[in-house]
């Protein structure tokens, strides 16, 4: 990256961009474009959360956390050779101190945030969470947090809170070191937004597509999936099986005629829960969000 890279003598620090979130707003399709790009270095290991650790280990997903400073930039050897070298960790948007630490490690760093209408980001994080089996209950349980609920309705309904998060990162870093994508553009006009990415980036416009992961392949047919994530011993004995019997697994045990649910109500609902944040996001980021979100 010709601009925006901090040096101590004459090294280079990596990585110099972070994609730092939300979750399910498209960080899996960006790393994967990342991948495949010429001038920028990814790590093996799509997310690492170093900067968001210890408080994100207060989750019930299985995550591997990298703890220490000197394993974190082991996975950047080699990234010297590119233009960027890119840590996508989705956690570090929700996470208050994650922007500070990030700053304090690389100043001059990019940062990228993803933004996606909060209402389908709700449902589609749920939606996930019930694919996988970490979820039996219906959505309307976590449209109001309680005590027995607060990490899923932090998953589902806090994450979509935008205005806070993305405020903290234009707060610490400059404003032409922040570059926001809305997932309505990407999907709408992929060209144009690749261009700016590039752009800002200052590496080569690449005619890679962007192409979407992680959609909604149906709902579980039983509640096998939940027993097998709940109950540690077949959780512990399937993660030694083959990644081709994984998969098969899945295709058994997944429904993919299933249609995906529309969640009318819950769609009401949630459209007046995040109503004054996207009123607010709208005047921070000079859109009218809640016309194209809220409408």
């Amino acid at each position: 990256m010709s601009k925006g890279v901090h040096k101590t003598g004459n090294m280079k620090i990596f990585p110099n961009v972070f994609v730092v979130g939300a979750p399910k707003c498209g960080t899996t399709s960006l790393y994967m474009f990342f991948k495949e790009h010429p001038d920028v270095f990814v790590p093996k290991q799509k997310e690492l959360h170093f900067f968001s650790f210890p408080e994100v280990s207060d989750t019930y997903y299985e995550v591997r956390f990298v703890k220490i400073l000197e394993e974190y930039l082991s996975y950047f050897q080699g990234a010297e050779r590119f233009k960027a070298a890119v840590d996508v960790s989705p956690s570090y948007m929700f996470n208050e101190l994650a922007a500070k630490r990030i700053y304090n490690f690389n100043p001059d760093a990019r940062i990228i945030v993803l933004l996606r209408n909060p209402i389908d980001r709700a449902i589609s994080h749920y939606l996930m969470d019930r694919q996988i089996g970490y979820q039996l209950s219906p959505l309307r349980d976590f449209l109001t947090k309680t005590d027995e609920n607060r990490q899923y309705f932090k998953e589902y309904i806090e994450m979509g809170f935008y205005f806070n998060q993305l405020h903290r990162y234009i707060d610490v870093f400059s404003e032409n070191q922040v570059f926001v994508i809305l997932s309505d553009e990407m999907q709408n006009n992929e060209n144009a937004s690749v261009a700016k990415l590039c752009q800002f980036l200052d590496i080569r416009e690449m005619n890679l597509p962007i192409e979407r992961h992680n959609a909604f392949q149906g709902l579980p047919r039983n509640q096998w999936m939940y027993r097998v994530r709940k109950n540690g011993m077949l959780r512990r004995a399937a993660s030694f099986l083959p990644s081709f019997v994984k998969t098969g697994f899945k295709q058994v045990l997944l429904d993919r005629d299933s249609k995906k649910p529309s969640f009318e109500e819950e769609r009401a609902q949630l459209s007046e829960i995040y109503r004054d944040d996207v009123t607010n996001l709208s005047d921070l980021l000079h859109l009218d969000l809640c016309q194209l979100w809220l409408k």
